[in-house]
C-alpha cells in the first residue's frame, strides 16, 4: 500500500506521506506529533519532545485498555471480598503490563508481533468489539490462567509471573490480530 493524502480538515501538509491503515493509527508511530485540543473545538497537531510522546501515548493507550477491560476488571474488584484467591495482584500486573507494551507500540519504538506496520490499533467502530473481548479474554486467561499454574506447581508469585508474560505476548500480538480479523469480516461482508 503506497502513501495516500490525509482526507481531514486538520491535516498536517508535512505529514501526507504517512502510509495508512485502516486498522493501525500509524501517524503516532511516524512522527514526534501528536493530535491536541485548544478548546472550543479547535483541534491541531503539535510537535511533542521525546518526554511529551510518551506521556500522550500513555494516556491515550492507558485510556483504551482500561475502558475496553472494565467488564473483567469490575470483576476482579467486585468478587475480591467473596473468593479465596487473590485475583488482584495477576489483574493489576496484566493491566499495567498491557498499557506499557501498547504505549510502547503506539510510540512506534517497538513493532507488534506477524506485522511490518508501526502503530497501535486505530479508533474504529467496527473494531470496538474486537477490543473488548480481546482485552477481557487476556485478562481471564492472565488470572485465571496464572492462579491455575500457581496452584499445579505450588510456588507463590507464579501467577504473577504468567500474568507479566500473558501481558506482553497478548499485547504484541493485538495489532496483527485486529488485522486478520478486520480483513477476514471485510471478505465475508462481500
Amino acid at each position: 500500500m503506497g502513501p495516500v493524502t490525509w482526507q481531514t480538515a486538520d491535516r498536517d501538509p508535512d505529514e501526507d506521506s504517512v502510509p495508512r491503515s485502516r486498522t493501525r493509527a500509524t501517524r503516532p508511530a511516524n512522527s514526534n506529533k501528536r493530535r491536541s485540543w485548544y478548546g472550543l473545538g479547535s483541534l491541531t497537531y503539535i510537535e511533542k519532545s521525546w518526554f511529551g510522546r510518551v506521556l500522550h501515548d500513555v494516556v491515550y493507550t492507558y485510556a483504551d485498555v482500561t475502558v475496553f477491560s472494565l467488564p473483567m476488571l469490575l470483576y476482579v474488584w467486585v468478587t475480591q471480598p467473596f473468593v479465596d484467591r487473590a485475583l488482584t495482584a495477576p489483574a493489576l500486573v496484566t493491566w499495567i503490563t498491557m498499557v506499557g507494551v501498547a504505549t510502547l507500540i503506539r510510540g512506534g519504538w517497538i513493532r507488534p508481533l506477524g506485522t511490518e506496520t508501526l502503530g497501535w490499533v486505530s479508533g474504529r467502530y467496527a473494531l470496538l468489539p474486537v477490543r473488548v473481548a480481546y482485552y477481557n479474554l487476556t485478562l481471564i486467561v492472565a488470572v485465571f490462567g496464572g492462579l491455575a499454574v500457581e496452584g499445579l506447581v505450588g510456588r507463590t508469585g507464579l501467577a504473577v509471573a504468567w500474568a507479566t508474560c500473558v501481558g506482553i505476548g497478548a499485547t504484541l500480538v493485538f495489532p496483527t490480530v485486529v488485522d486478520i480479523t478486520y480483513h477476514r469480516f471485510a471478505q465475508w461482508r462481500r
